[in-house]
């Protein structure tokens, strides 16, 4: 996907600034409807913004693999606030010699190895400047995965930036719906749209983009 670089291209020349050991611990990355989308949808790209360690990625990848989609993910993986003020695992909050997170080196290590990884590709930006690179470059998806930031604002900026990225007949999506900043953005952006949303499970939502 030019001109943007997979994960085996970045990983093809010197990689000893990588972590020693894969970590992809991640939420709600194993539910069952990664699975009945890709099926439903057979996807030739696939937008994920907020990749974490890239658990959900790496589901996305292995549901498609008879598809050969392409899996794109933006995220500055510098930790959203809820990242930065829990009182998780130092592991997660390790810092590079200057001071920054290793949140990216570690996803690409938790890749580097997997046969997906010519089909992952990482834009480490905002989500708003992701949603402008890939506008500009003319990428779709047939499925786009909402799950960066879950503050109110940054949420509905998300939904309005990505929404044009969704193929015709596709599917944007995400999780967390019963979090403070999240449902209420959802519904926030689908009155302003004039669209319907549908909730699997208490906590997925599920926004439909009609056929052209």
């Amino acid at each position: 996907m030019k001109p943007f670089q997979s994960i085996a291209q970045l990983t093809s020349g010197d990689t000893s600034q990588l972590p020693e050991h894969e970590d992809i611990r991640g939420w709600n990355s194993d539910d069952p409807i990664f699975d009945e989308l890709v099926e439903l949808l057979a996807p030739k790209t696939i937008i994920e913004v907020g990749s974490w360690k890239g658990r959900s990625a790496m589901h996305f990848a292995r549901a498609t693999e008879r598809f050969a989609t392409d899996v794109v993910c933006v995220d500055t993986w510098l930790g959203g606030v809820d990242h930065v003020l829990s009182s998780g695992s130092e592991d997660d909050r390790l810092l590079d010699s200057v001071g920054c997170p290793r949140l990216y080196h570690q996803f690409i290590r938790n890749f580097k190895d997997s046969p997906h990884a010519q089909r992952v590709y990482p834009i480490q930006n905002t989500s708003i400047n992701g949603a402008r690179i890939l506008r500009h470059h003319k990428v779709s998806g047939e499925i786009v995965y909402i799950d960066g930031s879950h503050e109110y604002a940054d949420v509905h900026h998300d939904l309005c930036a990505f929404w044009p990225l969704v193929a015709s007949g596709g599917i944007m999506f995400g999780d967390d719906f019963g979090f403070l900043g999240v449902g209420p953005a959802v519904t926030r952006f689908t009155i302003e749209q004039n669209l319907k949303f549908s909730v699997v499970r208490n906590n997925f939502w599920v926004i439909e983009k009609k056929q052209a």
